[in-house]
């Protein structure tokens, strides 16, 4: 016979991940409105690099795997 752990409570957690979500949202409201149009502009660019840069290093790593 295995012995299994009694399964953890962790329904809290989801309570948690919800309170941080919702403060982070309230956050990102305070910051958004008082942000000017061209520093969103500029936020929007730097996404669009970062979402760049993570594209490439993906390709770059699936890349080296198939050569191994």
């Amino acid at each position: 016979m295995m012995y299994c752990e009694p399964p953890i409570d962790d329904s809290h957690l989801l309570e948690d991940y919800t309170m941080f979500e919702y403060y982070m949202n309230e956050i990102k409201e305070q910051a958004m409105q008082k942000l000017t149009s061209l520093e969103l502009a500029a936020l929007y660019e730097d996404k669009k690099e970062f979402m760049y840069l993570y594209n490439e290093e993906m390709i770059n790593d699936r890349n080296k795997c198939l050569m191994d």
